[in-house]
């Protein structure tokens, strides 16, 4: 994953190897990630990304839509994949 300066291009950070899957914009500006276990919020840097808390452990996550300021999130239970579960991050 690159982060890149708006204004002239230039690479201003990079991660590595990154196994996300769903990358959305917040109403905010702040962008939001997820890998298959969890999702992460950028701010301003990919070097200050801060893991979102969630009511169980995820597995299998994708980002559904945007309904007004809310993100629908669907994801499988870790270790229960029989627990299908619909989630909004505020």
């Amino acid at each position: 994953m690159y982060q890149l300066d708006c204004l002239n291009g230039e690479i201003v950070e990079y991660k590595e190897q990154p196994q996300y899957q769903y990358l959305t914009v917040a109403p905010s500006g702040d962008f939001i990630v997820a890998d298959y276990y969890g999702i992460e919020l950028i701010k301003t840097t990919i070097k200050d990304m801060k893991l979102l808390d969630s009511p169980l452990k995820m597995d299998m996550i994708k980002f559904y839509k945007w309904i007004d300021n809310k993100l629908l999130i669907v994801c499988e239970e870790f270790l229960n994949w029989s627990n299908s579960v619909e989630l909004e991050l505020d």
